[in-house]
């Protein structure tokens, strides 16, 4: 009978153990639904994707999956998705090599800088959906990229900050960073 009570028990010990454990791996993020989530929230298909790559990795001590993919029109994304949540930490996008050569020019835009310092401001704010009352701009410059006139600039809404890269010329954004300011 006290070898039945200690088995009974060793078991129920076991399985006390052992189903949190199973349970919290059945909620992590796969390393397919990383992609997925990433892909989603581009709003990019998976036709449109030329390469993919995605590894664990751990930042600020929470597991996460680093997901780096290239349309085949050349824009590269990066996305920080944490494991256990399936929350974006972070993303980044560039357009690698663009070409501003090959956009079509409107007739109003045929002087070299078209856009403003204050036009760049109301582009990234439009991306980042914020209005100017709810940001603080840290920077915005004036830079050549690879010989193209752009604007460089950083701004802060509460914990995030924001880093752009915009076209002088069109108005295009070629880089953009969104992260926690704690990370």
């Amino acid at each position: 009978m006290k070898k039945m009570i200690a088995i009974t028990l060793s078991t129920l010990t076991a399985a006390a153990v052992l189903i949190p454990t199973v349970s919290s791996l059945a909620a992590e993020t796969s390393k397919e639904k990383a992609e997925e989530i990433a892909l989603n929230h581009a709003g990019i298909n998976s036709d449109q994707v030329a390469y993919i790559r995605s590894h664990m990795d751990y930042d600020d001590g929470k597991k996460v999956y680093d997901v780096e993919f290239y349309t085949k029109d050349y824009k590269e994304y990066d996305y920080e998705i944490e494991v256990s949540t399936g929350s974006i930490l972070s993303y980044d996008y560039d357009a690698e090599y663009y070409d501003t050569s090959r956009q079509p020019k409107s007739a109003d835009s045929s002087q070299d800088n078209s856009v403003t310092a204050d036009d760049a401001k109301g582009i990234a704010l439009t991306r980042a959906g914020l209005q100017m009352s709810d940001v603080t701009f840290r920077s915005i410059h004036q830079d050549y990229d690879d010989g193209r006139l752009v604007y460089e600039g950083s701004f802060l809404s509460g914990t995030t900050e924001y880093e752009f890269e915009i076209d002088a010329d069109s108005g295009n954004i070629l880089e953009w960073d969104q992260e926690s300011i704690f990370d």
